[in-house]
């Protein structure tokens, strides 16, 4: 599965949901439709929905090729995240979990998809 984004308003974007104090730490790569690789790195402490790709240029596509979040802190112990597509208009859910504090949420485009680590780091 890619996560890819046309020109318009189409945003992938995450949401933590719940009403915790919490802080995610998160780290998303992705690779251009003239093969430049960017990065976006960011802190989430708020229920509003962020941007991990945001649309590209008329003509121009971005996929993303790699992400990483992790529940630094929840007061709740846990939270669901939510990876979606955005067409501007509705958001689609490409993936939901709910993540316990110290857990890791990854995705890869190499074939390893979805995976999560535990505060060990080891793989569930």
């Amino acid at each position: 599965m890619y996560a890819t984004v046309t020109p318009s308003t189409d945003l992938i974007r995450v949401t933590i949901s719940n009403s915790v104090t919490f802080s995610v730490d998160f780290y998303c790569d992705y690779i251009t439709s003239t093969g430049v690789l960017k990065g976006q790195h960011g802190f989430i402490t708020s229920n509003t929905p962020t941007a991990l790709i945001q649309s590209p240029s008329v003509g121009q596509t971005n996929q993303m090729q790699a992400l990483s979040i992790y529940l630094t802190s929840a007061s709740a112990g846990s939270v669901t995240v939510t990876i979606d597509y955005y067409d501007g208009s509705n958001p689609y859910p490409i993936y939901v979990i709910s993540l316990p504090q110290d857990y890791t949420l990854t995705y890869t485009a190499d074939g390893s998809g979805w995976q999560v680590y535990d505060t060990n780091g080891d793989r569930l």
